[in-house]
């Protein structure tokens, strides 16, 4: 005859079994809230984009307005960044001349 498991062990494998599937119950149930979580997330963030997209190419075409209309001051000045007397002097007379 086969000796059996002493009557303390029994219910030790129980509550080690209780245990080892309530935690694979909260890892499979963390890992399905944290995918769920990750796809909506991701579809949200794929909906902002286009919006993102405009706004910065928004900012460049006023970025580059900005730039061109700096265009006929530096004509004027030469570069110097603003306009000296002379420079103006000169430009008055040029108009004076060609009417």
């Amino acid at each position: 005859m086969k000796p059996t498991a002493p009557a303390a062990t029994r219910p030790g494998l129980a509550f080690l079994l209780v245990f080892v599937l309530l935690a694979a119950g909260i890892v499979a149930t963390g890992t399905f809230y944290y995918r769920n979580y990750e796809r909506h997330y991701r579809a949200e963030m794929e909906r902002n984009l286009p919006a993102i997209a405009d706004l910065k190419v928004g900012e460049l075409v006023q970025w580059r307005k900005e730039r061109l209309g700096g265009a006929p001051l530096l004509r004027e000045t030469g570069g110097r960044g603003r306009a000296t007397p002379a420079s103006v002097v000169a430009q008055q007379i040029r108009g004076a001349l060609s009417v």
